[in-house]
């Protein structure tokens, strides 16, 4: 049986191959197909052969020689869930061809296919223009970070969607309090657009005081959240689940965005397991409780201590919540 699969496999291969146009993507695919990182599919090899193989097969249609497969040339080609979908392909590419790779890079470029996509949806709407400028405004200069930009132009979107109106310049202060009733979560990211709209109107606008949670209540909330995280880290068996609670609990209890987390680099944990300080936008100690899970999440064999699929990036935030909720269903 294992003979047969073997032949099949390597006919899969073989047949792949063939369909590729230049000889050193068919080099690289073949090379890639024997890659002893590759993980093997127990009976369904052949078809995953075939998923990679119409991966190489985009870059063989685009790229004249291996020099232009880079990693901006990679998003553009795949987009950040094709490279997902592939990422024994992207690590393969990578690692062969030295590419040089920022962490960032494909998250930023997924925030901004969302915004696209938003103002696209609002194209048809009498203010979707608007929004477009607006978007184009954000996008000046480069300094604000991409996911921002995406979470400004949504809730932009919403509130001119909400309000009925037609112009951004029919805005009103009662559009926005009705709509700030039922959505007070988007306060904040309404503060650009409406500071954009009264320079181009004229028109102010009060947002309104954020609401403060008492200190005593906010710490005893965190106190609770952190202390279930930490009894459900000690009873999952998934890497994965570990991982995404692992980063869940350090957050909480460091009081540091999860951003932070993901970002953290196992030059940051020191072998021992005794790290000093982390690289988090409050600098501290880990606390003693995570010290072993620390240790760990840093074995990988990758830079970063929560390592991403494809081993060149960090776990990403919508990655953690996916495993949280999969933890949390199951209690």
């Amino acid at each position: 049986m294992r003979c047969s699969l073997a032949r099949r496999v390597a006919s899969t291969v073989a047949a792949e191959a063939a369909l590729l146009g230049q000889a050193w993507t068919r080099d690289l695919f073949t090379a890639f197909c024997g890659w002893d990182r590759l993980r093997r599919e127990r009976g369904d090899m052949p078809r995953h052969v075939r998923r990679h193989a119409a991966f190489f097969a985009v870059v063989d249609r685009n790229c004249a020689s291996a020099a232009e497969v880079t990693q901006a040339r990679l998003i553009e080609l795949h987009g950040a869930e094709g490279l997902r979908r592939c990422f024994q392909a992207v690590a393969f590419l990578a690692d062969r061809l030295a590419l040089a790779w920022d962490p960032d890079a494909v998250g930023a470029a997924t925030e901004r296919r969302r915004v696209e996509a938003t103002i696209a949806t609002a194209g048809e709407e009498p203010w979707g223009r608007d929004l477009d400028v607006y978007g184009r405004y954000l996008a000046e200069g480069g300094k604000l970070a991409p996911k921002t930009a995406r979470m400004y132009v949504a809730a932009a979107a919403a509130l001119l969607r909400a309000s009925g109106v037609e112009r951004v310049s029919e805005l009103t202060q009662r559009h926005l309090a009705r709509h700030l009733r039922r959505s007070r979560g988007r306060r904040n990211n309404l503060l650009s657009f409406l500071s954009w709209v009264t320079g181009a109107s004229g028109q102010g606008f009060d947002p309104g005081r954020a609401r403060q949670t008492a200190p005593k209540k906010r710490e005893k909330a965190t106190l609770k959240r952190a202390a279930l995280l930490l009894d459900r880290l000690g009873s999952v068996t998934s890497r994965r689940e570990h991982l995404a609670l692992l980063t869940a609990t350090t957050g909480v209890l460091h009081g540091v965005p999860l951003s932070d987390v993901l970002a953290l680099r196992r030059n940051n944990v020191p072998g021992d397991g005794l790290a000093k300080t982390i690289g988090f936008s409050v600098s501290g100690e880990i606390l003693p409780s995570l010290t072993e899970e620390f240790r760990r999440a840093a074995t990988a064999s990758c830079a970063f201590v929560f390592p991403g699929r494809n081993g060149l990036q960090p776990l990403s935030a919508s990655a953690v919540v996916h495993h949280l909720r999969k933890v949390h269903t199951r209690e």
